[in-house]
């Protein structure tokens, strides 16, 4: 229970199924929003169940230490998809196990389904807006079947709705939309409490090279990015490349951002695949935008690679790249690098 609107009502629907439920809160020292326990444990009352407090600080320093490691880098990170497959549904399923529980449930907007043969696999949301399956694809496989999300098939303005009919003092709250252990809009303020001597200045130079004026970090900008450069280039740019390594940034035009494929690993697949197999499915790179047509192959079991039909503008080393069948969560995997200008 996160003392959001969303696993206080997955509680009420739980018990609605007959389910005996207990709440657990994630406790650490690096919150931004220290009220959440109160409203956890407002929830927990209002339905009458306990609420155990798990201090989680030494899993937590581990997804900083990757955020902070992959910005240095020159990449962009997820560390919601990081968190979500070592502290919820990592960390949280052994916390289940030692209170006996037989499974766990969280109030993300996902689903599950069996495929032929019994196969558990992860799914859409019937809210494709509140969709969350992207950031759940490094989930063990073998925790599905123990696993419980009954906003799935839920719109969140049912989900609102209940919570006012029940009387939850959370019905109206904000949906968190940033990084829980950073204050909106600050990681690089954050970045750089925790990295004082990072040496990440350098220049913005084109693509052929030629330096077009200096930034004071590298650790503010995305592939992809269009805004917030500080500077005026005469015309409209987008950021095409970081390299951690000359502290560049290289700057270019919306086309030099498009590529044909990108290189994944650390990957994780709820629908086995073979190495060396090509199949087809649809990809999706950003939590916001849609999944494209492409063929993927396993190169090795924790590496694949994807080609697009047509050329994608913006894949950025960090994120994540996501298999879809349909409404299917495949498996997914970070991404290394891309691959094959046009």
């Amino acid at each position: 229970m996160s003392g959001g609107v969303d696993s206080s009502v997955a509680v009420s629907l739980l018990q609605e199924q007959g389910h005996t439920v207990s709440g657990v809160y994630m406790k650490h020292s690096f919150q931004t929003r220290p009220a959440d326990r109160e409203d956890a444990q407002k929830a927990a009352d209002l339905f009458g169940i306990p609420l155990h407090v798990v201090e989680m600080d030494e899993p937590f320093r581990e997804i900083l230490e990757r955020f902070c490691e992959d910005y240095l880098a020159g990449r962009t990170p997820n560390p919601c998809a990081l968190c979500n497959r070592k502290i919820k549904f990592g960390r949280l399923l052994e916390f289940a196990d030692s209170i006996g529980a037989d499974g766990l449930a969280t109030g993300h907007y996902v689903r599950l389904d069996s495929l032929a043969g019994g196969l558990p696999v992860l799914c859409r949301a019937k809210d494709l807006s509140k969709d969350q399956s992207y950031s759940l694809y490094g989930i063990n496989p073998t925790a599905l079947p123990r696993l419980h999300f009954p906003l799935g098939n839920l719109l969140k303005s049912q989900v609102r709705e209940r919570a006012r009919q029940l009387g939850l003092h959370l019905s109206e709250k904000k949906d968190s939309q940033e990084i829980c252990f950073v204050e909106p809009h600050k990681h690089v303020e954050f970045l750089r409490q925790r990295n004082p001597d990072a040496n990440t200045a350098g220049h913005f130079v084109s693509t052929d090279g030629t330096i077009l004026g200096k930034h004071d970090g590298y650790e503010q900008f995305t592939i992809g990015q269009r805004k917030g450069m500080k500077i005026g280039f005469g015309r409209r740019v987008f950021v095409v490349q970081i390299d951690a390594t000359t502290k560049n940034v290289v700057i270019g035009n919306f086309d030099d951002l498009a590529v044909r494929g990108l290189v994944a690993n650390e990957s994780n697949w709820f629908v086995p695949r073979s190495v060396g197999a090509p199949f087809r499915c649809d990809v999706k790179i950003r939590y916001r935008n849609a999944a494209s047509p492409a063929e993927v192959v396993l190169t090795a079991a924790d590496e694949f690679h994807v080609r697009f039909d047509d050329p994608k503008h913006g894949v950025a080393p960090g994120q994540i790249a996501v298999c879809y069948l349909n409404d299917h969560v495949l498996g997914g995997g970070t991404i290394r690098n891309s691959v094959e200008r046009p």
